[in-house]
């Protein structure tokens, strides 16, 4: 299903449901150790560190509470100290899956990452205590994708008993407990196939502002169809938009300028895959969305390639 080549892998497309299987049960070794400045004074030993297969498609706010009762203690934390995460010394957005964040800042494997108690930065991370804001946020996504790619109309025929399931399976990696409701959101409202309306997507580059822009899964051809033929051929000359439509919507060039003013091409990734241009934007929706119903897609430098 996925190649190998020059260290990342690349894509061959296939129809089979095991695509959304291969990116559900992605996983990256992390080894997480205590930044040692915030060690208390009474400890001798410098706490081992904790290593983890952590999913891909997950949060790693999912983690604070195994990760304070591990290393808290051995901190000069107090009471209202509030746990975060870096990477050499980059703040890590608890609200970005961790497949984003190993994307933009992951050198190697296993992933260092520091646990911090003190400091917390403000202006760089939003707070997170406890689980509940996660769940409100994951929601909050998969309305938004529902919105933009049914106008709500599947998000609000959704039961209670629905959203539990939705949330239970993500939460335990139970992945037909959650397909088994995602389903629901690759269709419309009559439970019919046709194409989003918008594909939900969020474009993630270091040090620039998450990009996001609406963009349908077909459009209109430009050849318009003979007047003398019936009205439903004009509806028939659609054009399945792809990931170079989407692409050139962040930069119409595909390209960087290097220091050197040489041009480069930009270099994608999906869950760490360079995924073909060619891809329709349709079927990347339905098969490499994360659980949250969105691409999330990565520009990295050409020198991690």
């Amino acid at each position: 299903l996925f190649l190998f080549k020059n260290g990342r892998q690349k894509l061959r497309m296939s129809e089979d449901d095991s695509v959304k299987k291969e990116v559900w049960d992605g996983k990256i070794p992390v080894c997480f150790t205590v930044d040692d400045r915030e060690l208390s004074s009474s400890i001798k030993k410098t706490p081992e560190p904790c290593y983890m297969l952590v999913r891909r498609v997950t949060y790693f706010s999912m983690f604070y509470e195994k990760l304070e009762k591990l290393f808290a203690k051995e901190t000069s934390a107090v009471v209202g100290d509030e746990m975060w995460l870096s990477s050499e010394e980059i703040p890590l957005k608890w609200h970005y899956p961790v497949g984003v964040l190993y994307d933009l800042y992951g050198n190697h494997l296993p992933w260092n990452i520091t646990v911090h108690f003190k400091n917390f930065p403000e202006d760089e991370l939003l707070h997170c205590q406890g689980s509940e804001p996660v769940k409100t946020y994951f929601v909050s996504k998969l309305k938004e994708a529902d919105y933009l790619k049914h106008k709500l109309e599947v998000f609000k025929e959704l039961t209670q008993e629905d959203t539990a399931l939705l949330w239970h399976g993500f939460l335990q990696d139970q992945y037909s407990e959650f397909w088994g409701v995602n389903k629901k959101f690759m269709l419309n409202s009559r439970s019919v196939s046709e194409p989003f309306k918008s594909i939900p997507f969020c474009i993630y580059r270091e040090g620039q502002p998450v990009f996001q822009k609406l963009i349908a899964s077909v459009v209109a051809q430009s050849a318009a169809a003979d007047n003398n033929k019936e009205a439903d051929v004009q509806s028939q000359l659609q054009r399945k938009q792809t990931l170079e439509d989407l692409l050139r919507l962040y930069d119409s060039n595909l390209s960087f300028i290097q220091e050197s003013g040489e041009h480069c091409p930009l270099v994608h990734v999906i869950h760490g895959i360079e995924v073909p241009l060619s891809v329709p934007l349709q079927w990347l929706s339905e098969n490499m969305s994360y659980p949250d119903n969105f691409l999330h897609i990565c520009i990295v430098p050409p020198k991690r390639n």
